[in-house]
This record gives structure tokens, C-alpha cells and sequence, in this order.
């Protein structure tokens, strides 16, 4: 019988944790689906498991093909030459599915499977350490158009392969890392929406190993790629702030390994248009600068010390405020000094929350220990949030 769905899952180096993912595979109520995995030129013992689990399997078909070693997104366009359902669905290797998933995911299919508006269906995807919910069954909307309705967290997409078909992911000599969003972006560029349901159908966890974990080095080893993207994302976003300050963080981060000749033609602008940014500073900066001035900041501390005040602390420099500890429920190596929230905090001029959500909670938990002016990074200083400048939705 003609299978429905692909899941698809590309693998480099995760013998110790991809179990739980066929394990979930095994349990789904919806049994007419088949696994592509495409393996990364890993070098662990991930091809035994697969020849094992290949043989023996009987429940549903599992393809499993071995290429050299050049990152998720080349594995991602063998998959998608591979398969031959209707519907294509990643699901990441150290994650795993709902035992309902992939029967929301036919259920789902079906309604929007002849209109040649959509590209596809997704539900939820809860992180472990974060609750996903939204008031609403589904909403139509391009990926383009998810900040509009809030849906910034990572989602659990499955795309109709034959458009997959036509939107391969660019593949970079040299580069083994190009960010996913370059293929959702053009797809929803040319006007494609997904039916984004308010249902938990995958479970993730950000590991240490992870791409997600790796942070901007990610882009940095990358600068080819990472230009095409954000001249994608510049001409959806068509915002001249977010416009200034991916060409200020893409000089800021490549200023010592690449010529400025270099930056700007991976940019596609002219050498005098990026100094001219570069000199001047971008308009968030300067709102940033002006939000601390008038309130009188000067010292502060940093609570949250995970990816958003990574980004954060990528443009300190510019910034008029000095940093004198982090905080954070578990302390890290982020910051030199760093306390828990019940410590005897010392007294600073505020304390600035990173964190992409639950401020007004944490600003509560915070006032319980200390009597310091707590600022919410992401809702108080800036309009849109900073997280906003960094996003490729």
C-alpha cells in the first residue's frame, strides 16, 4: 500500500538517543507511514542499530541511506528525493512523537491536501522545559506570518513533498550549515500557508550536542549560507531596522576572519552602504542605548543566562551599560559571577531579564528576594522584543 507519510530524520552521531524515537515510531496509532533516516556521515555505531532494525521491523518501513558527511540540510534534499508520499514530516533525531501524532497529521492532511494554497499542516511541538499552548484550534498562515499570531515557538510542520519537491535547500561547497528557514521562507515568500493546529504532537529536548545549542558559531563557520539567508529574510521582513542589524551582526561577527570586501558581496550590497551601518550603529542599538540613558542605567545584572542573553552579550560592546553578574535558577559559566535568585543579591541599577517569556512571573519571583528594578529585555526596552532582530520569522 502507498505510503502517506514520510518521516523523516536525518542523523549524524546519535546511536545513544535515537531509540526513543523509533520507540515512539512503534507505539503510533496511524501505522501507513515509512522512516527515511539519512545518516550524516556519522562514526558511531548508528549504521548496526539501523541494519538491525531494518531486517527486523515489520510494523511499518524504514529507509535508511548513508552519505558523507556535509550537514542537515543536504541530508534534508536526499530525503526528500527519496520519498514518495504525499506528505513529508521531520522529525529531529534526539526527539519523539506523540503515540497520536502521525494520525492528527493524516486526519489533518486530508483537509487541505486539494488546495493548492497550502503546503502543509503542523501541530505543537512542546519542549520539555516549556509548556506549548494557544487559544485557538488551528490558524491559516504563512510561516512568514507566525509572529503575527505569536506562534515564535518552534513548531512540529509536515509539508507536501511535491513542493517540497520544487524548493530544494541551496548546498554550499565548503559549508555544512544552512539554517532551515531558507527553504520555509521561500515557500512562504511565494504565498504557501500551513494550518497550524493547537495540538502537542512532538517532544523535544535541546541537547548539548544540538545544532539549536551551538549558538551563532553555527552561522560564523558558515558566512556563504548565512548571507543568502538573511538577504532572504530582508526581502520578506522589508524592515529597515531589522534591515541594519543583520548587516551589523553578520560584519560584527566575520570582522576578523573576512575582509569587508568579503562581508559586503556575501551580503549583496555595496562596501560603502555596510560602512555607512557599521559607523552610524543600527537604530535598535540606539533605542537600547537611549531606554538605559533616560532611566539611569549604568550597572546592571543579567538574569537568564541561556541563548537569549548569548545573543545579548554578542553586542555589549556597543551597548552604555556594564554587566556585574548574571543570575539564573541554575547558574552557568555564561558570566564570570553568577548567583541564584534566592542569593543575597548585590545592589545594581536594575536587573535585566532575557528571557523570551514569563517576565511578569519572574519579575514576581525576583521582588520576593530583592528590592531591585527588574526590565524585561524582550517586552520593556523594545517595541517588538529583541529577539525579534534575530529571527528569521
Amino acid at each position: 500500500m502507498k505510503k502517506e507519510i514520510t518521516v523523516f530524520t536525518p542523523i549524524y552521531n546519535r546511536a545513544y538517543c535515537i531509540e526513543m524515537l523509533y520507540e515512539s515510531l512503534k507505539k503510533q496509532t496511524y501505522k501507513n507511514f515509512e522512516w527515511i533516516v539519512v545518516d550524516d556521515g556519522s562514526t558511531d555505531n548508528i549504521a548496526q542499530i539501523f541494519d538491525k532494525w531494518v531486517r527486523e521491523e515489520k510494523e511499518f518501513n524504514i529507509i535508511y541511506v548513508k552519505v558523507s558527511n556535509r550537514g542537515k540540510m543536504p541530508a534534508f534534499n536526499k530525503g526528500v528525493q527519496l520519498s514518495n508520499a504525499p506528505f513529508f514530516f521531520i522529525v529531529d533525531s534526539d526527539d519523539y512523537l506523540t503515540s497520536d501524532a502521525l494520525e492528527y497529521i493524516a486526519t489533518w492532511s486530508k483537509a487541505v491536501q486539494d488546495d493548492d494554497s497550502f503546503v502543509g499542516v503542523s501541530g505543537l511541538r512542546k519542549i520539555k522545559t516549556v509548556e506549548a499552548e494557544y487559544g485557538f484550534d488551528y490558524i491559516d498562515a504563512t510561516n512568514l506570518e507566525r509572529r503575527k499570531y505569536n506562534l515564535t515557538m518552534d513548531m512540529a510542520e509536515c509539508y507536501k513533498t511535491d513542493i517540497l519537491k520544487k524548493y530544494p535547500s541551496p548546498e554550499i561547497e565548503g559549508e555544512n550549515y544552512l539554517s532551515p528557514s531558507i527553504v520555509w521562507n521561500k515557500i512562504a515568500k511565494d504565498g504557501y500557508k500551513v494550518r497550524w493546529h493547537n495540538r502537542v504532537i512532538y517532544i523535544a529536548e535541546y541537547r548539548s550536542d544540538g545544532l539549536t545549542m551551538t549558538g551563532p558559531d553555527k552561522f560564523k563557520k558558515n558566512p556563504i549560507g548565512w548571507g543568502q539567508l538573511i538577504q532572504l529574510n530582508i526581502e520578506c521582513r522589508n524592515d529597515i531596522e531589522y534591515t541594519e542589524f543583520q548587516y551589523y551582526l553578520y560584519y560584527k561577527e566575520l570582522k576578523d576572519t573576512l575582509p569587508i570586501e568579503q562581508i559586503s558581496q556575501n551580503l549583496g550590497i555595496k562596501r560603502n552602504e555596510l560602512e555607512k551601518v557599521i559607523s552610524q550603529k543600527p537604530a535598535v542599538i540606539k533605542k537600547m542605548n537611549e531606554y538605559f540613558r533616560d532611566n539611569e542605567l549604568k550597572e546592571i545584572a543579567l538574569y537568564g543566562l541561556g541563548q537569549e542573553a548569548k545573543r545579548f552579550l554578542l553586542i555589549l560592546e556597543d551597548l552604555d551599560i556594564r554587566i556585574s553578574y548574571g543570575i539564573d535558577k541554575i547558574p552557568n559559566s555564561l558570566l564570570k559571577i553568577c548567583y541564584r535568585p534566592t542569593d543575597e543579591l548585590p545592589k545594581v541599577d536594575a536587573i535585566l531579564i532575557t528571557n523570551l517569556r514569563n517576565s511578569v512571573e519572574i519579575k514576581k519571583d525576583l521582588n520576593k528576594y530583592v528590592d531591585i528594578s527588574c526590565v524585561s529585555l524582550q517586552e520593556d526596552i523594545l517595541q517588538r522584543g529583541f529577539r525579534y532582530y534575530f529571527s528569521d520569522i
